[in-house]
């Protein structure tokens, strides 16, 4: 079986997004569970964020299979380490959608493909999303990771309450909008290049 190089493999994946599409880096601090890390901007703990991986939807901690979720995740995204985001999008609470990358890596997709996600169709509009749904029917047929079991409830099926939000030691919310050092919040909606980009960010394509 022949194995494309991980350098094409991104650049298919980015050939799907639009064209003005930015990188920003960024260290891991924490994964919170199978689709949701807190991550410290351009290497600045003092302005923690929270970034959920845009497309997808892992079970919840307190679901079967949230924990295996987790500690995939958290064994691709160990502290301290160093990722790629692109910015997707920002919802009502002010946490990130982002593309989030490791070693020339797309996680989302990864976690699609090992069956630790679904993937979340309401959300997911990019046209990669179609191949990640194909990689979705790929791990159910194979009995990947959450398709193990037989009829695995979705994480929209099994939440009842609203999204609760982590906090740090003093109370204070992740994911606010505004905290990224320099850097305008609005940018963070077109992902579009101007004069008030941050020189950090990075071209994928």
């Amino acid at each position: 079986m022949h194995k494309f190089p991980t350098s094409l493999l991104v650049t298919l994946i980015f050939s799907l997004l639009p064209t003005s599409i930015y990188a920003w880096q960024a260290t891991v601090m924490n994964v919170y569970d199978g689709d949701t890390v807190t991550v410290a901007p351009f290497g600045d703990e003092t302005s923690p964020l929270f970034v959920l991986l845009y497309g997808i939807d892992a079970p919840d901690l307190q679901q079967k299979g949230g924990n295996e979720s987790r500690l995939w995740l958290a064994e691709k995204l160990p502290e301290k380490s160093m990722i790629d985001i692109v910015t997707m999008g920002i919802d009502g609470y002010g946490r990130i959608y982002g593309l989030v990358a490791k070693n020339g890596r797309v996680l989302n997709g990864e976690s699609i493909r090992e069956g630790h996600s679904w993937v979340a169709a309401s959300r997911c509009k990019a046209m990669v999303c179609r191949s990640w749904s194909q990689a979705q029917k790929a791990a159910k047929d194979s009995g990947k990771g959450l398709w193990k079991t037989q009829n695995p409830v979705a994480p929209w099926n099994w939440k009842q309450g609203g999204t609760s939000l982590p906090l740090l030691p003093d109370g204070q919310s992740l994911g606010v909008p505004g905290i990224i050092p320099d850097a305008d919040p609005g940018l963070f909606k077109n992902n579009s290049r101007n004069e008030k980009t941050p020189p950090t960010w990075i071209p994928l394509n």
